[in-house]
């Protein structure tokens, strides 16, 4: 039997030297408050300096690469979720509503723009089909920056409103 070509090894005096794939050799990171153990290579393909907001050790390459851990300050773990709905999604029914702000407020933030987008355009379409009050459409528009929601959150209000003298 010939030798696979999925192999990768080098003999050095006499014993096998495994070397790690440049491209499918994922480097893990942990997430604490509660524990989420992931792949940054869904951060770096969407900021390739994510992690350098963040204090983990430097590593030499030859060094064997780790599990950094990193301690998420002032975001809480729901939130966390909801990015990583967006970023490594599984096959569901639907998502909730309540599991896009997070994913946008932590992909603004940490300038994560793909994902933004996505949570942009997939908040826009719950506040299209009336499940969100206008207000709520106007105070995420301010807060995320986004002028679609304040002109459609405004254009509601009129809507709703009674613009008849009340004298």
């Amino acid at each position: 039997m010939e030798p696979s070509t999925m192999e990768s090894s080098n003999q050095v005096d006499g014993a096998v030297v495994i070397e790690n794939h440049k491209t499918y050799y994922y480097d893990l990171v942990v997430f604490e408050k509660v524990r989420f153990l992931i792949s940054k290579n869904g951060f770096l393909l969407e900021n390739p300096k994510f992690f350098d907001q963040f204090d983990l050790p430097k590593r030499s390459p030859e060094q064997e690469e780790g599990v950094d851990s990193i301690m998420l300050k002032d975001t809480t773990s729901e939130t966390f979720h909801g990015l990583l709905l967006a970023m490594y999604p599984f096959p569901r029914s639907a998502w909730s509503y309540e599991e896009w702000p997070g994913a946008l407020d932590l992909a603004t933030k940490w300038d994560l723009s793909k994902i933004r987008a996505g949570a942009i355009l997939a908040i826009s379409g719950v506040h299209k089909n009336g499940a969100k009050l206008m207000v709520e459409i106007i105070l995420l528009g301010r807060k995320y920056n986004v002028a679609q929601w304040l002109e459609e959150g405004y254009i509601g209000i009129l809507k709703q409103a009674d613009l008849k003298d009340q004298r």
